[in-house]
């Protein structure tokens, strides 16, 4: 293995909780480091709204603390970009969730078709990809 030099935070922000793992790699690998998880109480966020700013603000606070990052690629809606802000991340790069999935799993050079299915707790969306690009997104909310 060789010296794995750049670091990276991945962070997910669900319904109960806001979880991050640190990545080491180089262009050659990639190995995962410390994993946090911090709880946010019953109804912090609600069908993807958020109901207790302030308890999620101190929820990412504390990752922040542990993993010391103070810039992000976003994946998020307006109020979560304030959140990152107030609590001094650097927001370097803004992408939706489904450009997020479509960069991750397919080369740029791929031009065909294909639909994408992210099947979530809370809900599922829907994305065709076609010449490189998403043509067409749909989410459907799971009640």
């Amino acid at each position: 293995m060789g010296i794995l030099r750049k670091k990276s935070i991945g962070i997910a922000i669900t319904s109960n909780s806001v979880r991050a793992m640190v990545l080491y790699g180089n262009k050659k690998e990639i190995i995962t480091g410390p994993y946090f998880n911090v709880e946010l109480s019953e109804g912090a966020i609600i069908d993807g709204e958020i109901r207790n700013y302030l308890e999620l603000k101190k929820a990412l606070f504390s990752i922040k603390k542990k993993t010391g990052f103070n810039k992000i690629v976003l994946s998020a809606r307006t109020p979560e970009t304030d959140l990152f802000r107030e609590i001094g991340v650097k927001i370097v790069w803004f992408e939706s969730e489904q450009e997020s999935a479509h960069r991750a799993m397919f080369f740029l050079q791929d031009k065909g078709t294909y639909m994408m299915v992210d099947i979530g707790k809370e809900r599922t969306i829907i994305s065709v990809v076609s010449g490189g690009e998403i043509c067409y997104s749909k989410q459907i909310g799971i009640n």
